[in-house]
Parts: structure tokens; C-alpha cells; sequence
């Protein structure tokens, strides 16, 4: 039997520490990789990147199939059940590959043309076929990611992230100050998909053996295939609203409405989808006690919000200034402060989503995909009609109004796995809400006080030395966003006891 991850306390907390430094390092690389596009390649060019990408994330969970899910849930491991699960997976992306080349690129690129608003249609097309060896490189690591992950090796798991979105990262930006235009995503994409799979050989080797018994995988198959249905829903709904907005807006729009949705949005999935590599395999090794299934629930969402929200405060502080220097900043600003309110919320989610699939019900996962998917969809629709003149924001508004409904019936699944009120749940993890509000209304204030006080300051400055010392956006944000960080921490402090010496301590713990 293989070896399942060990439920101590310390255990966990050491696997939310480095989890939490991991995704921290990642997300602000993509975050900066994104406004790098921006910069060199324009909004155009931006929106054909959003518009592509679209696309990858339900792609890469219909290649695995849920099956990863599945080795880390069950217990009834042997080697050639796992090589059976491996080669089906392979099976899985040669088909799909063939499917996204023929099939689903010129889909796609028929929907973006509906209006003629979009131009660089031909590159969207060859960048979507060549992420189809993506797909099956991913097999190289799928099977020993998931032995990672049972065993809780979240050091080297972590480890490999890093190297991984190093990698894809320095080729993405290399690649675009080279002259590579949009394709730098793509081949970004790849770069790190071939260190992530080298990476994880490296940490823990595996092959497969060339035994292919679908009969005795067959359970493991139809666990799969209902967690993955889900998983699939879940990134075609949250990810299609950018295509969305380029055949209705145009690439500009698709670019402006790509970044804010990536700046808010795409950090509380890296945050939360690491946090799940650690909360899925305690939970399923949970099923049973549902005392300590509850009491590791709130630790994990009180966790992922400390995380979520200390960054969700600095957006809502800095959202001026982020698209300042930009002829889109007021567009930029109004999407940011929107779709934060979408994000913590989707901040709790990522935490509940695991909790149903390892008690093993991934039935009451699909459902939810599918209500909130009919939920958020019916919003964006009504309201990029409605408020057709308002572009993209109308469609963030959809975002705003229609995902809090899809939550309430998650939040209402997850709590009833726990036998927990919801009146119990506020109760536990409002400080941290609390916390975050009052740093984000105090970053604000910083923000506009500087925005007084600042010109004032840079016109002494100019008039003493005779030269512009500082783009004051640019010191606004940063100043605005060491105020917001400081007041969260030291309230987190105050409140809940939190330092970042304990902190430090729990990376360090043996």
C-alpha cells in the first residue's frame, strides 16, 4: 500500500508554509510576466494571449482524467492498476491533442471572428494546436506528482513549482523582448512543463509498467471521471468569459479585462490550487473522524484567507494606480475593485471543493459546478447585454452578481459534510475578513492622502534639483502597498497571535 501523508499538526502546518512561500513566489512572477506582455506586445497582443490561454486550464484536467485524484484518494494501489491509470491518461492526450488541433482551434477562432474585432485569428489558431504537446508531456509527471502528494512531500513539490515557473517565466519574458510576440506564452507554457516533468523524475523517479487491465482500474476510472467532470465545468466557466469579451470587445478589451481578472484572480488559484495539495489527502485520510475533518477545514480556509485577503487589501489599496501610466486606468481600476469581491469568496471555495471530493462525494462537486456555471453565466450574459456600453466591466459586474448565489450552495454542501452552522463558520473566520477590510480602507486613505501630498512634494524636489526624480503612481503604489501589508500583519498580530517569527518557525519545523 502506498504510503499516505501523516495528519500531525505539524505536518500540515509545514506543508501550508512552504505551499504559501511557493505560490507567493509564483504568482507575483505571473503577475509581472503579464504586465511585461502589456508593456512590450500592447493590448492587442495581450488580448490574444488571454484569448489563448482561455482555453488550457479545463484541457489539462480532461487529459488526467480526475485519475491523480484517484491514487491519492484511494488505498488499493498496486503497480499495475497505476500503469493501467498512466496509460490511459497517455491515450487520453494523444486524443485530445488531435481533437484541440482540428476541432477545438477553429472553433474558437469562428467565435472570435463572429464580430471582426479580432485580428491576429491565425496565431490563435497554430498557438492552441501547439499546446497540444503539452498535454502529453504532462503524463512524464502526472503519476509521480501524485505519489508527492500523498506522502506529503510539499518541500519538494514546492521546490518544483519554483523551478519550474522560473523557467516558464524567464522564456516567456526572454522570448518577448526577442521579438516572439504572443507565441512567448505558449513556449513559456511548454519550457515549464518540460522542468516541471524533469524536476519531478528527479525528486521521485518513476516508469510505468507496460500492463494495460482496465477492469482492475475500473473504480479508480469512474472516481476520476466524476472528479474531473467537475474540474473541467469549473475552468471552462471561469476562463471562457475572456473569449467572451474578445468576440464581443475586441482584442483590446480581451487584453485590459485578461490583466485585471489576472492580477485579482489568477494568484487566489495559485494560492488556493497549492493549498489543495495539501488539504485534499488530509481530508480524504479524514473521511471518518468528523471532529478533526471540521477542525482541518477552518484551518485551511482561515489559512487560504490569510493569504488571499492580505493580497486582495494591496488591490484594492493600489487599483488607481496599477493601470495609472496605462489609457486604459480607469477600466483597469473599476475591474480590480469588482472582481476582488469575486475573489474571496472563490478563496473560501477552493478549500471546500476538495473537502466534498475527498469525503468522497465528488457528486456534490459536479452539481455545484454545474449551478454555478448556469448562475454566473446567466449574470454575464444579462449584463454584458444591459450594460453593453460599459465593455468588459459589464462583464465583471456578471461576475459580481451571479458567483456569490453559486457560493452560498457550496458553502451550504461543505458546512453539512462538517456538521457546522454557518453561523459557527462566520464566527471563525471573520477577523481575518475584518482584518483585511480595515487594511484595505486604510491603504486607501494612504493612497489618496499621497496623492495631496506627493505633487507637492515632487514639485519642491523639481524646483531644488531641477529634475524629476519619480513617476508618482509609481511611489504612490508602492508606498500605499507597504501601508496596507503593515496594518494587515500587525493586526493579524494583535488579533490572532500570527508573527512572521511563528511563521518562520513553521517553515523551519522538523
Amino acid at each position: 500500500m502506498a504510503e499516505r501523508l501523516k495528519t500531525t499538526k505539524g505536518t500540515v502546518s509545514r506543508g501550508m508554509a512552504w505551499i504559501g512561500l511557493g505560490a507567493s513566489f509564483v504568482a507575483l512572477l505571473d503577475i509581472l510576466t503579464y504586465f511585461i506582455f502589456a508593456v512590450v506586445i500592447g493590448w492587442e497582443g495581450l488580448g490574444t494571449i488571454v484569448a489563448v490561454g482561455a482555453v488550457f486550464p479545463a484541457l489539462n484536467k480532461a487529459t488526467e482524467l480526475g485519475l491523480i485524484a484517484a491514487i491519492v484518494n484511494k488505498d488499493d494501489h498496486t503497480p499495475e492498476k497505476v500503469a493501467t491509470i498512466f496509460w490511459i491518461n497517455v491515450i487520453t492526450s494523444v486524443v485530445l491533442g488531435l481533437l484541440l488541433s482540428f476541432v477545438f482551434a477553429p472553433l474558437i477562432v469562428s467565435f472570435l471572428n463572429r464580430n471582426g474585432d479580432f485580428q491576429d485569428l491565425e496565431a490563435v489558431r497554430w498557438m492552441i494546436s501547439i499546446y497540444s504537446l503539452k498535454l502529453i508531456w504532462q503524463n512524464v509527471y502526472y503519476i509521480p506528482w501524485a505519489f508527492l502528494k500523498r506522502k506529503g512531500e510539499f518541500k519538494k513539490m514546492a521546490v518544483i513549482r519554483m523551478l519550474s515557473n522560473l523557467a516558464e517565466t524567464g522564456t516567456k519574458i526572454g522570448l518577448v523582448f526577442w521579438g516572439a510576440g504572443a507565441w512567448s506564452y505558449v513556449l513559456g507554457l511548454l519550457a515549464g512543463s518540460f522542468v516541471w516533468g524533469i524536476a519531478t523524475q528527479f525528486f521521485r523517479p518513476w516508469l510505468p509498467k507496460f500492463v494495460f487491465n482496465f477492469g482492475e482500474a475500473k473504480d479508480w476510472m469512474m472516481y476520476g471521471l466524476r472528479t474531473s467532470a467537475s474540474r473541467i465545468v469549473f475552468h471552462l466557466y471561469v476562463n471562457l468569459d475572456k473569449i467572451f469579451v474578445g468576440s464581443a470587445f475586441g482584442e483590446a478589451a480581451a487584453g485590459v479585462y485578461g490583466l485585471a481578472f489576472h492580477i485579482v484572480l489568477t494568484p487566489t488559484a495559485f494560492v488556493s490550487g497549492v493549498t489543495v495539495d495539501v488539504a485534499f489527502p488530509l481530508f480524504s485520510s479524514l473521511q471518518k473522524n468528523i471532529s478533526e475533518l471540521r477542525e482541518k477545514f477552518v484551518f485551511f480556509v482561515r489559512n487560504n484567507l490569510i493569504i488571499v485577503l492580505a493580497f486582495l487589501a494591496v488591490i484594492v489599496a493600489v487599483s488607481e494606480d496599477a493601470f495609472a501610466l496605462t489609457e486604459h486606468g480607469k477600466q483597469g481600476m473599476y475591474l480590480l475593485r469588482i472582481l476582488v469581491c469575486v475573489s474571496a469568496l472563490r478563496a473560501m471555495s477552493y478549500i471546500i471543493i476538495p473537502l466534498l471530493d475527498g469525503v468522497g462525494k465528488p457528486q456534490l462537486t459536479l452539481r455545484y459546478m454545474l449551478v454555478a456555471a448556469a448562475g454566473v453565466w446567466g449574470a454575464l450574459l444579462a449584463c454584458s447585454y444591459l450594460f453593453a456600453e460599459w465593455g468588459s466591466i459589464s462583464v465583471a459586474v456578471g461576475w459580481a452578481l451571479g458567483y456569490p448565489i453559486a457560493f452560498a450552495v457550496l458553502l451550504w454542501m461543505g458546512l453539512r459534510e462538517v456538521n457546522m452552522t454557518a453561523r459557527e463558520f462566520w464566527k471563525r473566520t471573520r477577523n481575518i475578513s475584518f482584518i483585511a477590510v480595515i487594511a484595505a480602507l486604510a491603504g486607501l486613505a494612504c493612497t489618496y492622502g499621497l496623492g495631496v501630498a506627493l505633487p507637492h512634494a515632487h514639485d519642491v524636489i523639481n524646483s531644488l534639483l531641477g529634475a524629476s526624480l519619480y513617476s508618482l503612481p509609481a511611489i504612490r503604489l508602492l508606498l500605499s502597498a507597504i501601508v496596507t501589508i503593515a496594518i494587515f500583519f500587525y493586526l493579524l498580530m494583535k488579533v490572532e497571535g500570527i508573527t512572521p517569527v511563528s511563521a518562520l518557525k513553521t517553515l523551519k519545523a522538523k
